[in-house]
C-alpha cells in the first residue's frame, strides 16, 4: 500500500514508518518547507494536488470485479490508506492552551478529511485517538474495554472524543473507511522528557554520569498505568491498517477466525453479516465441524462489530516500580522527591486496558518486555547526554 502518514516526524511516527517500510510505501505529510501543519488546509491541498492519479471507482455491487465507468472520477488522492498520528498530545499543555489543542486535534482532523475528500480519497484511515478519553474508571470495571463510557478529564481528552465523533460521522456519510486506535501509555527511546518515564530515564542517566545529584524529581508515583513499548504500538497500527474492519450501519464486514475454519484454510473468510455465519456452509469444510467452542467464538464476535480498538498491554505497572527497575538496571542509588508542580488533581489511582479485541481481529501480541524498554530508554539518554 501507498500510505500517507501525518505526524511522521514525531516520536511514534518514526517507529510507524519503520514498521511499515518492509511491505508498504510510507509518505510523510510534508513539503519542501517541512512538516505540514494540519491547521493550514491550503498547504494540505497543495500537497495532495501533487499526489493525484487517474481513478475509476469499483462498483461494490458489481460482479466479477467489473468497474463501473459511470462512477469514474477525474482524479484521486494517490494514497491507498492514511495513518493520522499528528496531534497535540501533552495533557498539561492542553490545560495551558486548550483552544490550540482543539484547533490541532479536532479542526486539524476535519481539515485533513475535507482535503482528502476534495482530492478523491476513498480508502482506509486509521485515526490515532487515546486511552485517556476513558477518564475516571472505577476499579471494578478494570481492565477497560472499548465499551466503557467516555468521561474525558482534560482538554486533550475532550479534543480526542470530538475527533472520534467526527471520524464516526465521516465513516457513515462519506465513502471512507475509518478505524480508531485508542493507545494507552507507550514508551521507548527518543520520547520527549516532558513525559514521566523518559524524564525518569534522563534523570537517572544524569546521576549515573555524574551530571546530577542523586535525587529524582517525580509527581505521584503510587499509581499504576498500562505501558507498551512504542515498537509494539507501531506494529499494532500496521496490523490494524492491514486487517481491521470499519463498522458500517449497513453491510458490516468483519474477519472471523475460529478453530474449524483455521483448520480448513489458512485464509480468513469475510462475512457481510455475522448473524449469517450459522447458515453459511462455505465457512467450514463440513458444517458439522462447528463445535461448542466455535459457537461461543461466533457469539463473541458480535461484540467486535466496532471500529474502535484498544492498543494496550492488558496489565498494570506502578510508576514507583518503573523507577525501581531503572535504578536496578543502572545500579544507581537515588532519593525520590515529589514535585508538587507535577501532581495532577484527582488523578486516577489504577489504569489498565483490555486488548482482547485487537488480538482477536489482527493477531497482534505485545513482544517487547517492559525491562527491555527501560534498558533502551536509559541507553538512549546516556548516549544523548554523552554527546
Amino acid at each position: 500500500m501507498n500510505i500517507l502518514l501525518t505526524g511522521a516526524s514525531g516520536f511514534v511516527g518514526c517507529y510507524v514508518k519503520l514498521a511499515l517500510s518492509q511491505f508498504h510505501t510510507c509518505v510523510p505529510l510534508a513539503d519542501a518547507n517541512g512538516t505540514i501543519d494540519l491547521r493550514d488546509i491550503e498547504r494540505i491541498k497543495l500537497f495532495l494536488s501533487s499526489n493525484i492519479k487517474p481513478y475509476v471507482k469499483l462498483n461494490k455491487g458489481s460482479k466479477n470485479n467489473a468497474y463501473d465507468t459511470t462512477l469514474a472520477q477525474p482524479h484521486t488522492c494517490g494514497f491507498d490508506a492514511i495513518i493520522h498520528l499528528a496531534a497535540q498530545s501533552f495533557v498539561p499543555e492542553s490545560f495551558k492552551n486548550p483552544l490550540e489543542t482543539f484547533d490541532v486535534n479536532f479542526t486539524g482532523t476535519y481539515n485533513l478529511f475535507r482535503a482528502l475528500k476534495a482530492y478523491g480519497f476513498y480508502g482506509k484511515i486509521l485515526y490515532i485517538s487515546s486511552g485517556d478519553i476513558y477518564g475516571l474508571v472505577s476499579e471494578d470495571k478494570l481492565p477497560i474495554t472499548e465499551d466503557e463510557l467516555l468521561k474525558p478529564r482534560s482538554p486533550y481528552a475532550v479534543s480526542k472524543v470530538a475527533a472520534e465523533a467526527l471520524c464516526y460521522q465521516w465513516s457513515i456519510t462519506e465513502d471512507m473507511e475509518i478505524i480508531i486506535a485508542r493507545p494507552f501509555n507507550h514508551i521507548g527511546p527518543n520520547q520527549s522528557e516532558r513525559f514521566a518515564v523518559p524524564s525518569f530515564g534522563k534523570q537517572i542517566a544524569e546521576i549515573e554520569l555524574g551530571l546530577r545529584k542523586p535525587v529524582i524529581s517525580t509527581g505521584n508515583i503510587d499509581i499504576t498505568r498500562d505501558f507498551l513499548d512504542v515498537r509494539d504500538v507501531a506494529e499494532a497500527y500496521k496490523l490494524l491498517l492491514e486487517k481491521a474492519m470499519n463498522f458500517k450501519e449497513q453491510g458490516t464486514e468483519i474477519n472471523i477466525k475460529t478453530e474449524s475454519n483455521l483448520k480448513a484454510s489458512t485464509n480468513t473468510n469475510t462475512f457481510t453479516d455475522t448473524k449469517s455465519l450459522e447458515k453459511n456452509t462455505n465457512t467450514f469444510n463440513d458444517a458439522n465441524e462447528l463445535t461448542k467452542k466455535d459457537a461461543k467464538e461466533i457469539k463473541n464476535v458480535e461484540n467486535f462489530r466496532s471500529y474502535v480498538y484498544n492498543v494496550c498491554s492488558g496489565s498494570e505497572t506502578s510508576i514507583r516500580s518503573i523507577i525501581n527497575m531503572m535504578l536496578k538496571i543502572t545500579g544507581v542509588n537515588a532519593k525520590i522527591e515529589t514535585d508538587n508542580n507535577k501532581l495532577r488533581p484527582n488523578e486516577q489511582k489504577r489504569v489498565y486496558g483490555n486488548n482482547e479485541k485487537i488480538k482477536k481481529i489482527t493477531g497482534w501480541e505485545p513482544k517487547i518486555p517492559l525491562e527491555q524498554s527501560l534498558k533502551d530508554i536509559l541507553n538512549y539518554w546516556k548516549e544523548k547526554l554523552k554527546n
